[in-house]
């Protein structure tokens, strides 16, 4: 009987399947980008080829970045998989991935608390810094709090850090899209965008 309502539980807890579109369509900006990983892979590096040395397209880009995240994670965001043989892999979020990124933006712009039930493995950490790195990056004086249970995994070395995913993601922008940051723009447990 104990097994039966384990199993029940167990049912009614599941955390839905990830799910890929073919194409993924930016409704405020009309862009589009592949959503699985190596088509996904492919576009973002043309892309940076393309943009290299073309300010038009760099502004252009940005301006699509600031104007909706979905566009920020889907061409420039980007995580590190230690389980994958290929270690950097575009944050190409899954539906329900960007409905959260929708609610996380609704509660910062709204200035509300929301609670975020997760488990392991489904790149919550890396969603809610990107979230963050976009406003970063795109909006003028925001200030965002990273916690954990012990402070080494807030700011060290360590993989499971927040701010080694920080420094990691902002680390492969696309050199035109990084703010130019000094020694007192990153210090321990902090991090400043001077622009």
């Amino acid at each position: 009987m104990a097994s039966t309502e384990t199993e029940n539980l167990l049912e009614t807890r599941k955390v839905p399947a990830p799910q890929f579109d073919d194409l993924v369509r930016s409704v405020k900006t009309g862009l589009t980008w592949p959503g699985t990983l190596e088509k996904n892979r492919e576009q973002r590096l043309d892309l940076y080829r393309l943009a290299k040395n073309d300010v038009s397209l760099q502004r252009s880009l940005l301006s699509a970045c600031r104007l909706d995240p979905h566009v920020f994670f889907g061409l420039f965001y980007w995580t590190y998989n230690p389980w994958k043989h290929e270690k950097l892999v575009p944050f190409v979020p899954f539906r329900h991935q960007r409905e959260a990124i929708g609610e996380i933006v609704a509660a910062i712009s709204g200035q509300h608390d929301l609670l975020i039930e997760k488990c392991r493995k489904m790149g919550m950490s890396w969603l809610v810094l990107g979230v963050f790195l976009w406003r970063w990056l795109f909006f003028e004086g925001e200030a965002f709090l990273g916690v954990s249970r012990k402070e080494e995994y807030v700011d060290s070395a360590s993989r499971a850090s927040l701010f080694w995913k920080w420094d990691f993601a902002v680390g492969h922008l696309p050199m035109w899209m990084r703010p130019k940051l000094g020694p007192k723009d990153k210090t321990h447990m902090h991090r400043r965008n001077p622009q």
